[in-house]
């Protein structure tokens, strides 16, 4: 779901630039719109740019094509249930690797304590993470 709209600026944006929250996700774009009925904009536009002395598109859009297809080549859940399912998946992957990197610093450690420090590793990890949440808070 999706819809169209129109703003205006006193400033120019980028074709293609993501406004909000999920623009890496493709929500959000904005193209300029075209310039039909409004000739003087159009060429004050490329005097502006030749001015600048820049290549447009810019670089950061010269391969956007590239990126379009990745996207469409990944696979998104299409039911919540097939979301929390990989959730779930990367949770136990990364489980996995902070046991094998705990068990790489101590080699002879016993399961029980390679569990032990990974919980007290995430315990320290989500205190700091709630103290600078209280912290952004507070301001």
């Amino acid at each position: 779901m999706g819809f169209k709209g129109t703003f205006s600026v006193n400033f120019e944006l980028p074709d293609y630039i993501g406004l909000g929250k999920s623009v890496s996700r493709g929500f959000g774009t904005v193209k300029q719109a075209s310039y039909k009925g409004f000739p003087m904009r159009r060429q004050a536009k490329k005097g502006f740019r030749r001015r600048l002395g820049q290549n447009f598109p810019p670089f950061w859009l010269s391969r956007l094509d590239l990126v379009k297809a990745e996207f469409r080549s990944t696979h998104w859940p299409a039911t919540v249930e097939e979301g929390l399912y990989q959730v779930l998946a990367l949770s136990d992957q990364g489980w996995a690797q902070l046991i094998s990197s705990l068990k790489a610093e101590n080699p002879g450690a016993s399961a029980g304590q390679l569990e032990n420090a990974a919980h007290r590793l995430l315990r320290r990890w989500d205190a700091a993470r709630r103290a600078l949440l209280s912290i952004r808070e507070s301001r």
